[in-house]
């Protein structure tokens, strides 16, 4: 009985051993595994065969001695039977628990078939979306791949875009400035014309030369300051600065120039005490622009404002006009660069508003514009107040 014990102790533990491999690998085959339940039901009939075998002989021999016995003992005949009996009894018992562990195996055999055959139903399935979920890894590291390539390619472009734009800046801004020291002899020399000679003439075209170059010279400063812009190198030096004077020296310089074109000037440097933190002649380079652009497009006998409104941290200065008007398409593009309202000649460059953006927005200020056609248009810029 141990030896059958034994016995099957060591096939179910093969029996484990392989099916954890089979079950590892994920390859099981039907037709194996069933040919493992033929060897293991083959076996147990040998080994049940045997111990029958075992059992006639070890019968026999107990029947040869009990013979023996009987013939030369005094025990009476009749307790051999049930000494018999009980024989049988415990063999019966025996091969009763042989049967009983006998089927717990081939049921454990049954179910781990069983298992294996659903894990191999499954298999293709899992494997399936394995393969399904390896290409789409695979195509999103291709992806990622990619886009780390175009990145690369991205930032090398730029950075060979930004070292163009930086030296085309330097080129411009050097022929800006080289310009102006040929059109400053021009200008002093047409003076000098116009100031000596009394021929009208003369006189004449010395003063279209002067504001030629004073022409030339504001398209050239645009060109500059654009590509300072462009370089970074753009300068702001901010300083406390009254504000009443600043209106003032407006009032002063541009009163003469609007009555000999015969429009109205109202500036009311009503502003005393109040301080703003800016660059003064940055802003005034804002207001100049904006005022000779309201020169510009307003008629004779129109009207020209600058105003002034204090607000809770900052002021607000605002160049008003009662000339055509713009467009309202146009308006979301009058602060774009190179940016015309007019096709005409001597427009300029489109830069002027565009530099009055920048400079504002240096200062931490807002600048917007207001206007509808026939009734006028309203420039409105902020800047910061200094605290009381």
């Amino acid at each position: 009985m141990e030896s059958v014990r034994k016995s099957l102790a060591e096939k179910r533990e093969n029996t484990d051993v392989s099916l954890g491999v089979e079950r590892a690998t994920g390859k099981v085959v039907t037709d194996a595994a069933a040919r493992a339940r033929r060897v293991a039901d083959d076996l147990v009939e040998h080994e049940r065969i045997v111990l029958d075998e075992r059992l006639r002989k070890f019968r026999d021999s107990a029947d040869f001695v009990l013979a023996r016995e009987r013939i030369s003992s005094t025990v009476p005949v009749g307790l051999v039977a049930p000494e018999r009996t009980l024989a049988d009894k415990a063999t019966m018992g025996e091969r009763e628990i042989h049967d009983m562990v006998t089927e717990q195996e081939r049921q454990r055999s049954d179910d781990a078939i069983h298992l294996q055959r659903r894990e191999q139903l499954a298999g293709p399935g899992k494997l399936a979306r394995q393969a399904d979920t390896d290409e789409k890894l695979g195509a999103e590291r291709l992806r990622v791949d990619r886009a780390v390539t175009f990145l690369g390619s991205t930032e090398q472009a730029l950075s060979f875009a930004e070292e163009e734009i930086q030296r085309r800046s330097n080129v411009l801004a050097m022929v800006a400035h080289e310009l102006r020291n040929p059109l400053s002899i021009i200008s002093m020399n047409a003076q000098f014309i116009a100031d000596r000679v009394v021929d009208p003439e003369v006189c004449e075209p010395a003063t279209e030369v002067q504001h030629s170059v004073a022409r030339m010279n504001r398209l050239l400063q645009d060109l500059i300051d654009l590509a300072r812009i462009e370089g970074g190198s753009f300068g702001i030096v901010k300083r406390p600065v009254d504000v009443g004077g600043l209106l003032s020296e407006i009032l002063a310089a541009y009163g003469p120039l609007f009555s000999k074109r015969g429009s109205a000037f109202i500036c009311e440097p009503r502003a005393p005490g109040i301080v703003a933190m800016f660059d003064h002649d940055r802003i005034v380079q804002v207001l100049s622009n904006l005022l000779c652009n309201a020169m510009k497009f307003t008629p004779s006998g129109g009207t020209v404002s600058l105003l002034m409104e204090r607000r809770a941290d900052s002021i607000e200065l605002a160049v008003k006009d009662t000339g055509a008007g713009i467009s309202a398409h146009a308006l979301p593009h009058v602060f774009n660069r190179f940016w015309q309202g007019s096709s005409e000649p001597g427009t300029g460059l489109g830069l002027g508003l565009y530099i009055c953006e920048k400079i504002i927005s240096a200062h931490a200020g807002r600048i917007w514009v207001e206007s509808e056609v026939g009734r006028g248009t309203t420039f409105r810029f902020t800047l910061p107040q200094v605290p009381s």
